[in-house]
């Protein structure tokens, strides 16, 4: 299918089938359900609400049957499947309900409808924590109404006989209904966020997460961790309060959101830029959601270029999230965070003194102008900080060079793929070494460069290794669990680093 390559089918129903996927042009797993044409297409909008108890749609679309929707990839099991795998215990159960109604709440006041409500549609994340899926999807036109029942019913099925009598009323909100069980199961009052789904059998189907939130002392994702020892800190201070999450645009995030990329160029009583060279060690965001990288922006003239970034990282909710980097600054280069599209950024909109700079699409090496400046409303604090070492140099642990390049072991090579660089000609290869994944420069059957490829686990796969622009190898790897490394590299004559 354009854009996507299929991996493998996750689950086929009586209208639909889901595949894990990648999308392409970002390497980006995701779940692609594709749907069977709709007589109503035409007439009806595809309305998906942005919540942090939402599976996050990326895109949607026509395909040569039907239409596709392309959704955050949940590697947990769904409520279903959990209940199939053993009984969940009454508190254990609302807490996921009271995820579930958070969400249908908040689509509820937004004039949004899901439509079909049921266990099969609810997913538990590697953190315990439940998604609602596929608002919109079932046939016909839903309302409030239907899914305040669905979800009455859902509690009844979850609780059973612990479900308390309900007011012979209209249907409750769901948010209310969680809270007249909770009162009837005072074992239920556990602290929301402490999860442990009833036993080792479930808790072992959830995929194991490789982020980095960083939990407050009750479990929210609410700590700021102070700067590593010796780096000064670039942009926000990621304090609390006024926050929101939006696009580039300035709006809720939803599957229409483009890339794009932007700098915080003033900001009341915070350094922006590097006074002089050194190198970024980690970043940090607060009300981000997505997929985010961090890049290294240069002014030219009155255009601007990306001299480096990091590789993407996909960013789970809307806590403080610590992320590594490495990347060389010289002073006066701008720190500016990549988005891809659907991702959200937080922001403070008032009291901060802040501008920022804005490009649509993705900065790359070709130089362009500002093209949303200060005063085209867009003017709040952008939630990044950057920890920048003075005087320090990026080194990627095992990188070799000249000699000990060519006395290197051999490893097994995976991939390779040739190109010219100033007149000569250049191979790069993927290689399985005893402890790691790296990429080698040759010339001719000498290597001249190794470069380790970070976060990539030996045991994963090769998904593509293809040269991008002409002149860029590019390498995604699939690790065991399903998680993607995306590496892009610059080659020169002798030499062999990672662009992000």
């Amino acid at each position: 299918m354009a854009g996507f390559r299929l991996e493998r089918e996750l689950g086929r129903g009586t209208r639909a089938v889901v595949y894990e996927a990648i999308q392409v042009s970002l390497g980006r797993p995701v779940a692609l359900k594709l749907l069977p044409e709709d007589p109503l297409e035409g007439r009806r909008t595809l309305r998906w609400p942005e919540h942090p108890r939402v599976v996050s749609m990326f895109a949607t679309g026509p395909w040569e049957e039907g239409r596709f929707v392309a959704m955050q990839l949940v590697r947990g099991p769904t409520l279903a499947r959990l209940r199939e795998a053993g009984p969940l215990e009454p508190a254990r159960s609302l807490e996921l309900l009271a995820d579930v109604a958070s969400a249908l709440d908040a689509a509820h006041r937004g004039g949004t409808a899901h439509g079909d409500v049921s266990a099969g549609n609810v997913f538990a994340d590697e953190r315990g924590r439940a998604l609602l899926s596929d608002f919109g999807l079932a046939a016909g036109e839903p309302t409030a109404d239907e899914d305040r029942a669905a979800f009455a019913e859902l509690v009844r099925d979850c609780l059973g006989e612990s479900m308390p009598p309900l007011p012979d009323t209209e249907p409750l909100a769901p948010g209310h209904l969680v809270r007249l069980a909770r009162e009837a199961l005072p074992a239920a009052r556990a602290p929301r966020r402490w999860r442990r789904l009833a036993g080792s059998a479930i808790c072992a189907i959830l995929a194991l997460s490789a982020g980095a939130l960083l939990l407050g002392p009750e479990g929210e994702p609410d700590s700021v961790p102070a700067p590593a020892q010796g780096a000064e800190v670039l942009g926000s201070t990621l304090a609390g309060g006024d926050i929101e999450s939006v696009d580039c645009g300035g709006r809720p995030p939803s599957g229409g959101s483009q890339a794009c990329t932007v700098a915080q160029t003033r900001l009341a009583g915070r350094p922006l830029v590097p006074p002089e060279p050194g190198a970024i060690r980690r970043w940090a965001v607060r009300g981000a959601r997505g997929d985010l990288a961090l890049q290294v922006i240069r002014r030219r003239g009155d255009r601007y270029v990306a001299i480096a970034r990091t590789p993407y990282q996909h960013v789970a909710d809307e806590g403080v999230h610590v992320l590594p980097a490495n990347l060389g600054v010289r002073a006066g280069d701008r720190v500016g965070l990549q988005l891809a599209p659907g991702a959200a950024i937080g922001v403070r909109r008032r009291g901060t003194g802040a501008t920022t700079a804005r490009w649509l699409g993705r900065l790359t090496v070709e130089p362009r102008p500002v093209e949303l400046g200060p005063g085209t409303g867009f003017d709040h604090e952008v939630l990044m900080r950057a920890e920048y070492v003075r005087g320090a140099r990026p080194a990627p642990a095992g990188r070799l060079s000249g000699p000990s390049a060519r006395r290197a072991p051999r490893g097994q090579e995976i991939g390779s793929r040739t190109l010219e660089v100033r007149d000569r000609i250049r191979r790069v290869a993927v290689v399985r070494l005893a402890d790691a994944i790296a990429v080698d420069l040759f010339a001719g059957g000498r290597r001249l460069a190794r470069l380790p490829v970070p976060g990539a686990r030996r045991a994963g796969r090769l998904q593509d290794f293809r040269v991008s622009g002409g002149a860029y190898p590019v390498l995604r790897w699939r690790n065991p669990g399903g998680r993607d490394v995306s590496l892009e590299f610059a080659v020169g004559v002798r030499t062999l680093r990672a662009r992000g």
